[in-house]
C-alpha cells in the first residue's frame, strides 16, 4: 500500500479527453493584415501583397486579416482586441510578421527572411488541434506540447478565421471575397486559457477542449480554427507559436482500458471541510500514472501524484489549505490518454 498527503495547491491547468494525433515539433508564423473594408489602399497593393502571402507561405503559418476598425464591415471584438496587442496598431493597411510591423514594400522579403532562420529551429512548443461540427455546435481539442524546458506565463488561444467572406472593399468594389477574415475566439478570452504559469518541462503536454455554438453568418465550409501560444511578459503577450486546422473531423470514443481493467477510485469525505482520502484499488500495476484535482472550469488546481503504482490500494491524503476555493472539485486518475474521475465538494 501506498499512502502519501498532501496539501491542495493551486498549479497549471488541464482538461480531461483523448487527443488523436501527435504534435507537430515545427516553429511556423503568423502573418496579421490590419485592414478594414472602407480603406481605398487595403484593396490595391497591401491586397496583392496579401494574396501573394497567402499563396506562397500558406503551409509556413497561419494568415489573418483583423478587422479592428469599428466601422469596418468586417469588424469584430477579437479582431480588435488581437490588434491591440501588436506594437504601433495604428491606421490601415498594416502587416505584421509574428509581432514585428512592416509596410506593404517590406513584409515579403522579411517572411522570406525570418523562414530561412527558423527552418531548422525547434520549438518551444506547439499545438495540435482538432475540430468537430455537431449542427450548430463546434467541438475543438487541443494538445499543447514543449519541446524545450521553458519557464512563464503560457497561453493558449483558439481563433475561428473565415476564407472567401463575400463584402465590399474599397478600391475593388461590391461582393469581394475576403481571405482568411478573423471572425471571433473560442476560448473565454482572446488570448486564451492559462497552460502554465512557473516552469515546464520538455516533452510535457496540456489537453483542451471547448465547445461552443456556431456562429450562423459564418461559413462551416470556409472555416479554419488557428491555435496560438503566447507568453505573457509584462502586459504583452508574446507570440510563441501556432498551428491550425481547416477540416472537420469525428472525435472517436477509445476504450477506457482503467475501466475495463477494472481499477477503481473513490474519495472520502465526498465533502472536504479539512482533510479527505484518496483511494486507488489497483488489479494490475499502472506506469506514468497522473492523479489531479480538477476545478468545475476544467482548470488544474492540483497535481497530487505522478510516476508507477503497482498492484494493490494505494491511498493518497487530502488536505484542504486557505488558497482553495469552495465548490465543486473533480479527482482525476489518468494514464496513457485515459481518466476514471470523482466528483468531490470543497467546504
Amino acid at each position: 500500500m501506498k499512502k502519501l498527503y498532501f496539501s491542495i495547491l493551486a498549479l497549471g491547468l488541464s482538461t480531461v479527453f483523448s487527443f488523436g494525433q501527435a504534435v507537430e515539433s515545427k516553429q511556423r508564423m503568423i502573418i496579421t493584415k490590419v485592414t478594414a473594408t472602407w480603406c481605398p489602399n487595403c484593396g490595391t497593393g497591401a491586397w496583392d501583397t496579401n494574396k501573394d502571402l497567402i499563396d506562397n507561405y500558406r503551409a509556413d503559418g497561419v494568415f489573418l486579416s483583423a478587422h479592428e476598425s469599428t466601422s469596418s464591415n468586417l469588424y469584430s471584438t477579437t479582431a480588435r482586441d488581437f490588434a491591440n496587442n501588436l506594437p504601433q496598431s495604428i491606421g490601415q493597411p498594416l502587416f505584421y510578421l509574428n509581432r514585428t510591423r512592416y509596410n506593404n514594400g517590406t513584409v515579403a522579403a522579411a517572411v522570406t527572411e525570418h523562414l530561412e532562420q527558423i527552418k531548422d529551429q525547434t520549438p518551444v512548443a506547439n499545438a495540435g488541434v482538432e475540430m468537430q461540427l455537431e449542427g450548430a455546435k463546434i467541438s475543438v481539442k487541443a494538445k499543447v506540447q514543449f519541446f524545450q524546458p521553458a519557464d512563464g506565463e503560457y497561453y493558449l488561444s483558439l481563433f475561428v478565421i473565415e476564407d472567401e467572406v463575400i463584402e465590399d472593399q474599397a478600391s475593388r468594389g461590391s461582393n469581394v471575397s475576403h481571405p482568411k477574415v478573423l471572425r471571433g475566439r473560442l476560448t473565454p478570452t482572446t488570448f486564451g486559457s492559462l497552460i502554465v504559469d512557473g516552469a515546464v518541462e520538455a516533452d510535457q503536454t496540456f489537453d483542451f477542449r471547448i465547445d461552443s455554438a456556431l456562429n450562423g453568418d459564418w461559413n462551416p465550409e470556409k472555416l479554419e480554427v488557428a491555435a496560438i501560444i503566447w507568453k505573457k511578459v509584462g502586459e504583452d503577450y508574446e507570440f510563441v507559436n501556432t498551428s491550425s486546422v481547416e477540416t472537420f473531423t469525428t472525435f472517436t470514443t477509445a476504450v477506457n482500458h482503467l475501466e475495463k481493467a477494472g481499477v477503481a477510485l473513490s474519495v472520502y469525505p465526498t465533502n472536504l471541510k479539512t482533510q479527505g482520502t484518496i483511494a486507488i484499488d489497483l488489479p494490475t500495476a499502472l506506469n506514468d500514472v497522473s492523479l489531479q484535482l480538477i476545478n468545475s472550469n476544467g482548470q488544474m488546481v492540483a497535481q497530487l501524484y505522478q510516476g508507477n503504482l503497482s498492484t494493490g490500494t494505494h491511498q493518497f491524503g487530502l488536505t484542504k489549505t486557505t488558497n482553495l476555493a469552495s465548490g465543486i472539485y473533480v479527482v482525476r486518475l489518468a494514464q496513457a490518454g485515459q481518466s476514471i474521475t470523482q466528483k468531490i465538494v470543497v467546504q
